[in-house]
């Protein structure tokens, strides 16, 4: 797959390209070849055939984490 390391935190994204739409579901390819299904409604409205995307993959406590941190940001701004 091509995955690329994040050494910021312990992420990854895969690069993808949309293949082609197939009823509910857009086809994904790696450059690879590894071929992905995914929900057209979770992609991007403006997306076309063509394009590539790159798809973060983060855990739980990951995104709670960046939660979290937006929320301290939010709440410092109000503060000032």
């Amino acid at each position: 797959m091509a995955l690329r390391p994040n050494t910021h935190q312990d992420t990854c994204q895969v690069q993808v390209t949309l293949e082609k739409f197939e009823e509910r579901y857009a086809i994904l390819r790696s450059p690879h070849g590894f071929e992905y299904r995914w929900p057209i409604k979770n992609l991007p409205e403006s997306i076309q055939i063509g394009e590539t995307i790159f798809l973060t993959l983060k855990t739980d406590n990951m995104l709670k984490d960046q939660q979290y941190k937006n929320m301290r940001e939010l709440l410092t701004e109000m503060i000032n």
